[in-house]
């Protein structure tokens, strides 16, 4: 793995060692509990606004869990000598 990529996720892991980031998600998962209940909406305009809320808060409460299999795969590539997944 390049120095560039390297430095890339140890920024993100230092982030996610954080308490900000930790209280982010904490919050966030809150959030999702309250708009996870199909009984508050009012339409399905509303449904479907509420699920779009859902999937973007799980994106970012998944974040971690996605760098770090990013992570995973540049190394196995790396110690493969596959391409760049990124750049195929």
């Amino acid at each position: 793995m390049d120095t560039e990529l390297q430095e890339y996720f140890e920024t993100y892991e230092a982030l996610f060692l954080t308490d900000g980031w930790k209280q982010l998600v904490e919050e966030l998962k809150e959030s999702m509990k309250e708009l996870d209940s199909v009984s508050n909406c009012s339409s399905e305009k509303d449904l479907f606004f509420r699920r779009g809320k859902l999937d973007i808060l799980l994106q970012i409460a998944t974040f971690k869990e996605s760098i770090a299999q990013r992570k995973e795969e540049f190394e196995l590539n790396a110690a493969n000598d596959s391409p760049n997944p990124l750049e195929a």
